[in-house]
């Protein structure tokens, strides 16, 4: 795992093996009641698919996504 600092409007690319190129941009950080978070921007291709972990896993049956 890669692990990197961003401040606020800074972006990471990624590259895939197909030559797509992946932005993600850290957008807010916010403090809700102590509790950090943050929201990122993701520009990339319409064929690909992003998706957050926790509905990733939800949506998987047999090992094939539904949904």
């Amino acid at each position: 795992m890669l692990i990197l600092g961003r401040s606020l409007n800074q972006s990471v690319i990624i590259q895939a093996p197909d030559g797509a190129r992946i932005r993600v941009m850290l957008t807010e950080v916010r403090d809700w009641n102590g509790a950090k978070s943050v929201r990122l921007g993701f520009d990339a291709p319409d064929d690909y698919r992003i998706l957050r972990e926790e509905v990733e896993t939800r949506g998987k049956k047999g090992g094939q996504y539904v949904g």
